[in-house]
């Protein structure tokens, strides 16, 4: 757990560790909530953070006011310790629903779904912006066998750290995980069109190796590239 003294202390943190959820009160010396809410909201790199807002207004205007800088949610003093907590808990599911939303939609040709229920966390366009750019640019490298996080940072502008943690933050995977798990999911593609033999596959997909795509191809989809082909072919 990240601790800071002041609302400007927050924003480093924010921005240089991107934690899962922040809980800060209004009212600090320095930069107040509604101040750091505003310029993490308008930051595209940590902008999806869920922010709760501990306060000791309860005016409706207050509440306007602190949902219209992009607040999650607004928490009245004094409250209980465990309605805090079950909120917490709340918005960390509805993040970790919406990371399932975003990796449903990796190398789907529809958009992410916008169409939402009231229940269901509300996409930020920013995130949206973010996998797109991430998706481009792993299709062009898809056959690089070499792709490096260090390549995805450099090419989004970021650094490896804030890259990492975005990646991790939006999609509930590493880098790694990410550029295997899109890999697989070409090699699915390619295998379904019976054109290819499975090594031309592996070295499209970005393997150099025939035998570590076929290992890694099964404990992603739970069977081999032969077995996952017969079942293709019998749906065809």
């Amino acid at each position: 757990m990240l601790q800071a003294r002041n609302g400007k202390e927050g924003l480093k943190q924010a921005t240089q560790r991107i934690p899962d959820i922040i809980l800060s009160d209004v009212m600090m010396p320095e930069m107040d909530g509604l101040e750091m809410v505003r310029r993490i909201k308008g930051n595209p790199d940590i902008c999806h953070i869920p922010i709760v807002l501990l306060t000791a207004k309860s005016a409706l205007d207050d509440r306007i006011h602190a949902l219209e800088q992009g607040i999650d949610d607004y928490i009245t003093k004094p409250f209980s310790a465990s309605y805090l907590k079950t909120r917490i808990q709340a918005l960390l599911k509805q993040r970790r629903l919406l990371q399932e939303i975003y990796r449903s939609s990796l190398t789907e040709n529809t958009p992410v779904q916008r169409e939402l229920t009231p229940s269901q966390p509300q996409v930020t366009p920013y995130d949206e912006v973010f996998i797109r750019q991430v998706m481009e640019f792993m299709e062009k490298n898809m056959d690089n066998a070499d792709l490096a996080v260090d390549d995805f940072a450099q090419a989004l502008m970021l650094s490896r750290t804030v890259f990492y943690r975005k990646l991790k933050s939006v999609l509930g995977m590493t880098p790694t995980d990410f550029i295997r798990e899109i890999r697989i999911k070409r090699a699915q593609q390619l295998i379904a069109t019976g054109q290819y033999t499975f090594s031309q596959i592996a070295f499209m997909a970005g393997f150099n190796d025939p035998k570590y795509f076929s290992k890694c191809f099964k404990k992603q989809v739970g069977c081999t590239p032969s077995e996952y082909k017969e079942k293709t072919e019998g749906t065809r």
